[in-house]
């Protein structure tokens, strides 16, 4: 199926260069909007009527920005260059721009949506920390050992006994010279008993001459 003209107006075409507006056709071209139904796609397509040459050939696509700068000088753009159009009227102003804003918006109808962007990888959660090891307990110190118990045997509270020894003889050196010991202790017994105390037989401390195991002391003179 063939592209069909669904616009036709007359106006002067213009192109954006070097900063200004400059003549594209020298007078005045036919300008079409044309449709392929086959492929759903939109043109415009401008003829000077001085020479029929084509002074525009821009798709139409739903992004495009139609302007109005004036009532009858409308602007638009494609990826190589800005258009112009002057209208010889306001009847053909209107037209072009009602027929162009239709068809944007059929074009932007039509398109599929827009993909969704894929979302990002979620990033891998780290491995947790293995667990800390314990610290080791302080070792407990040891119980102090039990003292031995002694060995059973004698203790050292009992003495000796003391050799049975014989004690000097009443009446002997001391009782004579009347200032030394009767014979009273032994070599190996303690001190005396006192008292008076009769002494069994054999005891080393026996009873001398009445007295308390001493030797018997000479009585002071002139006492009797």
């Amino acid at each position: 199926m063939t592209e069909e003209a669904i616009c036709c107006v007359n106006a002067a075409v213009y192109y954006y260069e070097d900063s200004k507006w400059q003549p594209g056709d020298g007078g005045i071209s036919v300008v079409y909007i044309y449709h392929n139904p086959a492929t759903s796609a939109y043109r415009v397509v401008a003829m000077s009527a001085s020479d029929n040459q084509v002074v525009i050939n821009s798709a139409i696509f739903k992004d495009l920005k139609y302007q109005h700068l004036s009532d009858t000088f409308h602007t638009w753009a494609d990826t190589k260059y800005s258009y112009g159009l002057n209208f010889a009227s306001q009847e053909d102003a209107n037209t072009f721009s009602q027929t162009m804003s239709e068809t944007v918006q059929k074009l932007a109808d039509a398109a599929p949506p827009p993909e969704p962007e894929p979302e990002p990888e979620p990033e891998p959660e780290p491995e947790p920390a293995p667990p800390a090891e314990p610290e080791p307990e302080p070792a407990q110190p040891a119980p102090p050992a039990e003292p031995e118990q002694p060995a059973a045997g004698r203790g050292r509270g009992r003495g000796r006994a003391a050799p049975a020894g014989r004690g000097r003889a009443a009446g002997g050196p001391g009782a004579a010279g009347g200032g030394g010991r009767g014979g009273g202790r032994g070599r190996g017994g303690g001190p005396p008993p006192r008292g008076g105390a009769p002494q069994l037989p054999g005891h080393p401390w026996r009873r001398l001459g009445g007295g308390l195991g001493l030797g018997a002391r000479r009585r002071p003179r002139g006492v009797r």
